[in-house]
């Protein structure tokens, strides 16, 4: 049992580190694919699975008043005026109050961990995808289209130098005849 409410924002930050692969480092689709895809997928399942075992392990889970399974303290209407861990001989099973202990400390960890750890980590993750934008758009403006071709310029380079090497060989040739 993973929570959807455990997984979406890790997964919403799991598509903004992809955007900052592609932005930032220039990593090749095939690269984001066999190297880093794997564990983009497999960290917010494994931090949803940890969650829900501990949750299960404490007695955390009890059917919420919408009839999901939830966090929440069991309080069924016979437990109004009853003390916590008071359980009705042949009639119930559950004790009244059961995840009571610590509910407090573990709904602040959990909201850190589910809203805010993810959304301080695509914060971080937008403000540096924004500032390498920002500096690729400086440059283009400074230098044109041309600036941010690495690859193109090395390898013109590469066809000037062998041109130029042609021309040599072809007018020694030229030169014996």
């Amino acid at each position: 049992m993973i929570p959807n409410f455990n997984t979406v924002p890790f997964h919403m930050k799991v598509s903004i580190q992809y955007y900052l692969a592609v932005i930032k480092y220039e990593k090749s689709d095939d690269y984001i694919r066999t190297k880093i895809e794997p564990f983009l997928h497999a960290a917010p399942l494994i931090i949803a699975t940890i969650h829900c075992v501990y949750m299960m392990a404490s007695g955390r889970i009890n059917a919420g008043s919408l009839g999901s399974c939830s966090a929440s303290i069991h309080s069924p209407p016979h437990c109004r005026e009853v003390e916590n861990n008071f359980v009705v001989e042949g009639v119930f099973e559950i004790p009244c109050g059961r995840g009571h202990l610590g509910f407090e400390v573990y709904f602040v960890v959990g909201i850190f961990m589910t809203i805010a750890c993810p959304a301080i980590i695509m914060i971080i993750a937008l403000a540096i995808i924004y500032r390498d934008v920002r500096q690729t758009e400086k440059k283009m403006s400074e230098y044109g289209v041309g600036s941010l071709r690495k690859k193109l310029q090395v390898s013109t380079k590469m066809e000037e130098k062998e041109t130029r090497q042609r021309q040599k060989q072809s007018v020694g040739i030229f030169m014996t005849i």
